[in-house]
């Protein structure tokens, strides 16, 4: 007789975590990956380390605070294990990128909780923080300003439309201020509105290029500022401050000691100290953009790295890349720099037409085929500069502005890339490409390589090649040229490049017209 089999034991949702290490406190969000790709918050935990009072005084993290910090980690690691977690993501901020013992902290926090720490860029800080704004606001067609106010940092973020337009990272968060301008000096507040002056270069130049429709303010300050409101002006949420309002609370708590502060608005004692200088920040950005309101949505850097997980779970960036965002934040720094659109254009294209049919050859990732495309478009960006040495420029200019998207090592790659497009090829005898792993340096000499061929294509920037044709025979790659003309000058440009192309990817490279 048959027996009826047990019906099959369904499969828990996936767990994804989000550890945030920043200046004024540590948090970790746990939530379930439901049908759909819907993300359930179940977990939410908060630790008040507040390492930035080390890093802006110190330069380091003491013992004392990295103790703290490996508890707390600890305690994080046991909550991943009971709660099943599948996939997590941890990163280390301000006080961590500024801290002289960074390794020791890493190393130290990956032995003792066995959670892998990476620190964030400034700009990928903005661009993560962004996308939670995104995806929590019906923005439409709105530009939005974005002003995320961490204890070591204040991140300002322009986008529009799902991509982040502009962004700066200051170095004016709230414990940083209250550890360099004396929080419990009379003058505090006179020093405070001085020191917040440094925005307003950055804002006026972007205000110049774009309105803004909305002013959103994130962190936890930012949502404390938000609770604020509402206790004191009897509001019926706590998503909306206006300029009245703000203006009235900072007064407020100018006038009051921490202690009345505490007992008298009910402000935990690690916020009583730092919700003024946040609010001065805001008040001073609210009166220069004009704006009226405070949009404050809640949700900050751990909820952007959950949807960072989420989007990779549903395959939509391949290696973790956003080629939309990246390409985007690369148009901008071009222009900025005044660089030549429709030769950069030019160029781009001609260097993917060589990566896509040669990848058997060079064996790169959709990682590495986004990074030739940003290098490409930036390759001449160091004209702004002097046409001499423009190489040079360029490398500097890119490894030190933001590309939202990529990683700061990414960015490091994009920046050598489009250093040896010309003149010298890649060696030891440059630091920066020391300090790149093996295989990047093999990757930036392959991918150097084709932008070399691309641009010796489009020297005189006159757009005659309009396609390239690839035919790969064993160790040979036969390359047609077509175009308008003979292209008898970007023959001749082309066969100058020859001999580091087929140094860097092992084959005889044979040009046809």
């Amino acid at each position: 007789m048959a027996k009826k089999l047990p019906p099959p034991k369904k499969l828990p949702p996936p767990r994804l975590a989000a550890i945030d290490i920043g200046s004024n406190a540590m948090r970790m969000q746990v939530a379930e990956l439901l049908p759909g790709f819907v993300l359930r918050p179940i977990k939410s935990i908060r630790s008040p380390v507040r390492l930035g009072r080390d890093v802006f005084t110190q330069q380091s993290i003491s013992d004392t605070s990295l103790n703290r910090a490996t508890r707390a980690l600890r305690s994080f690691s046991e909550w991943m294990h009971k709660l099943q977690v599948t996939q997590y993501v941890a990163v280390a901020t301000s006080a961590a990128r500024e801290a002289i013992n960074q390794k020791q902290f890493l190393e130290t926090v990956r032995k003792d909780s066995g959670i892998d720490l990476q620190v964030l860029a400034g700009e990928e800080e903005a661009r993560i923080v962004y996308l939670a704004v995104h995806r929590r606001l019906p923005l439409g067609d709105r530009s939005v300003l974005v002003v995320d106010i961490g204890g070591g940092s204040v991140e300002l973020i322009l986008g529009q439309r799902g991509q982040v337009q502009a962004l700066e990272s200051l170095k004016m968060g709230t414990v940083r201020m209250l550890s360099k301008l004396g929080g419990e000096s009379p003058d505090f507040v006179k020093r405070a509105r001085e020191y917040v002056e440094a925005t307003r270069s950055w804002v006026d130049y972007w205000l110049n290029q774009q309105t803004v429709d909305l002013f959103v303010a994130t962190g936890g300050n930012a949502e404390e500022m938000g609770d604020l409101a509402q206790r004191l002006f009897a509001k019926p949420g706590n998503d909306l401050v206006t300029s009245g309002e703000l203006d009235h609370m900072v007064g407020l708590l100018e006038s009051m000691s921490l202690e009345d502060r505490q007992k008298k608005l009910g402000l935990r004692a690690d916020r009583a100290d730092v919700l003024l200088p946040a609010m001065i920040v805001l008040q001073s950005l609210l009166r220069h953009t004009k704006m009226s309101s405070i949009v404050v949505p809640h949700v900050g850097l751990k909820d952007g790295l959950l949807e960072d997980l989420r989007f990779q779970a549903l395959g939509q960036r391949p290696d973790g890349l956003d080629r939309e965002q990246v390409l985007s934040s690369a148009m901008q720094l071009g222009r900025k720099y005044d660089f030549d659109e429709s030769h950069a254009r030019k160029v781009t294209e001609l260097s993917l037409q060589l990566f896509d049919p040669l990848q058997p050859v060079h064996k790169g990732t959709q990682a590495h085929r986004l990074m030739l495309e940003a290098a490409a478009l930036l390759h001449d960006v160091g004209k702004f500069i002097s046409f001499s040495g423009h190489h040079k420029h360029s490398h500097y200019i890119i490894a030190s502005s933001p590309l939202v998207g990529l990683t700061q090592m990414q960015r490091k790659i994009v920046a050598a890339i489009a250093r040896y497009h010309r003149k010298t090829q890649p060696g030891l005898q440059h630091e920066f490409f020391r300090e790149l792993t093996l295989e990047d340096r093999q990757s930036v000499t392959r991918l150097s390589a084709m932008l070399r061929l691309a641009e010796a294509l489009d020297a005189e920037h006159g757009g005659m090649v309009e396609q390239l044709q690839v035919r790969l025979s064993k160790n040979k790659v036969v390359l047609t040229i077509v175009g308008d003309g003979e292209l008898l000058l970007e023959r001749w440009s082309i066969s100058t490049k020859l001999e580091p192309f087929e140094k860097a990817l092992g084959v005889k490279l044979v040009i046809l017209a």
